[in-house]
């Protein structure tokens, strides 16, 4: 497979006196299939767990799902892998979880799957003001709030950042306020923190779309109001898509010289022409 079709970009972060950077990127490619993932982990494992939900999503449900296409056994793997995490984490009593984007590209389907606040945007030259492809896990989400309310969780205002808003599980629970509502390994705050996947399933993406992107929250926060014009920079076909690439992980790196920032930008025009090409030697 021509490495030209996809690029990964991955910053270990540190800032002086945080953490070190807990993302994770992965693709992995053949002449049949493109599969690609961004993890983004949290707490004190939670560069252990973003590793190894990374591997059990490329070696165990990419496999499943080769196999047997179908977007609700891809979901039930991928809740089979936190419930497996979890009980890993609650045998050596520790703390750790990771959102995660994945996408899978063959020549009879095409999936993406997000848990968490991890990104996908499905890219078009012409596109006005790029929006994610599925809805991120979180305090925005309308859904989830009511999902979460339910179970005596509340959300409030951070006193310091009045426009930031946090999950407070139950006083009986002891356990700190969070931003997300789904994550992976995520055991202490139990059923209520879930790994159910966001899916979008079609035969193939529309012709007029160019690029597929996958991106850590990093890349949100590190290009601010500038994401879309960014996005559309990178759709755009006015230079190849690895100097677009490029150049728009260059600006990210400026943007956050210390945070972690990951991406998987898939080249959607190679990968047709790829197709087609792979097909046609096979006739």
């Amino acid at each position: 497979m021509n490495g030209e079709l996809f690029f990964q970009g991955e910053r270990k972060g540190g800032r002086p006196g945080c953490c070190v950077s807990e993302d994770v990127t992965r693709v992995e490619a053949t002449e049949e299939y493109i599969f690609g993932e961004v993890l983004d982990g949290h707490g004190d494992k939670g560069e252990f767990v973003a590793n190894e939900t990374a591997a059990r999503l490329c070696h165990g449900l990419l496999p499943e799902v080769l196999e047997d296409p179908d977007p609700e056994k891809m979901r039930a793997i991928a809740q089979r892998i936190d419930q497996e995490l979890c009980g890993f984490l609650k045998i050596s009593r520790c703390y750790g979880g990771t959102t995660a984007a994945w996408t899978i590209l063959t020549g009879e389907f095409v999936c993406v799957a997000t848990v968490g606040d991890t990104e996908a945007y499905l890219l078009r030259p012409d596109m006005s003001e790029p929006q994610p492809m599925t809805p991120a896990h979180g305090t925005n989400n309308a859904g989830e709030r009511a999902r979460l309310q339910s179970s005596g969780w509340q959300v409030r205002a951070d006193p310091d950042r009045p426009k930031t808003h946090y999950f407070h599980p139950p006083w009986t629970m002891r356990l700190p306020p969070i931003q997300l509502s789904r994550a992976f390994g995520d055991f202490v705050y139990g059923d209520a923190l879930q790994a159910d996947p966001e899916t979008v399933w079609q035969t193939a993406w529309p012709e007029e779309a160019t690029v597929l992107i996958l991106m850590s929250d990093g890349v949100r926060y590190a290009l601010g109001p500038s994401l879309g014009a960014e996005l559309r920079l990178l759709a755009g076909q006015h230079k190849s898509f690895q100097e677009r690439a490029s150049e728009f992980w260059t600006r990210i790196l400026r943007e956050r010289p210390y945070d972690d920032v990951s991406v998987v930008a898939i080249d959607l025009v190679g990968w047709r022409k790829h197709l087609a090409s792979h097909l046609n030697s096979l006739n």
